[in-house]
């Protein structure tokens, strides 16, 4: 048999209490998965399964080349999704409004030009990506959710670059307008 004294007590000055040190699985924080490849992809997949880019995009080879593109710059797409839904909370829901929208589009360097894409352009691909979706409490009917968050970039590429011909008069190839768009 081993005896051990017992400890000495601390000294705990004004505190009636011990703080144990702060532990991850004891916390609220327990029940969180972080992001892995595997959970990115199953997003991915989900998102979208339930855009309506493939009504835009006809030629299969485009489609599968922008849906490679959309699937490598997913993480970026969920992570400024989640930052700007943060932007302009609307209650409970995980939303974009117009409004975030449009500010956070023309923050961004030489997307809108007045030439190959207007204010207006973003007003109508907003409408066009939310136009036949099934409206719900999960999915209100003007602001965006994350699916339409990445659809509304595929539009946007269509209107700048494909449309308007922002890359180029022979640049009607998806997968680049969208590369061009994208960085």
């Amino acid at each position: 048999m081993n005896c051990v004294p017992r400890p000495s007590p601390k000294y705990l000055g004004n505190r009636t209490k011990i703080r144990t040190p702060w532990n991850f699985t004891f916390s609220v924080f327990k029940p969180y998965i972080p992001d892995n490849e595997g959970l990115l992809l199953r997003c991915f997949e989900l998102d979208w399964s339930r855009t309506k880019i493939e009504r835009l995009i006809k030629d299969p080879e485009q489609l599968d080349k922008v849906k490679n593109l959309c699937r490598h710059n997913y993480k970026w797409f969920r992570e400024s999704y989640k930052f700007f839904t943060a932007v302009d909370p609307q209650k409970d829901l995980l939303c974009i409004s117009t409004i975030v929208f449009g500010d956070t589009v023309m923050q961004m360097d030489g997307m809108v030009d007045g030439k190959t894409l207007k204010l207006s352009d973003l007003d109508l691909e907003f409408i066009a990506t939310k136009a036949q979706n099934i409206q719900g409490k999960q999915n209100p009917e003007r602001a965006l959710v994350r699916h339409n968050w990445m659809e509304i970039f595929v539009r946007l590429c269509q209107t700048k670059y494909v449309k308007n011909g922002a890359g180029g008069p022979n640049n009607k190839n998806w997968q680049d307008c969208f590369s061009m768009m994208l960085q």
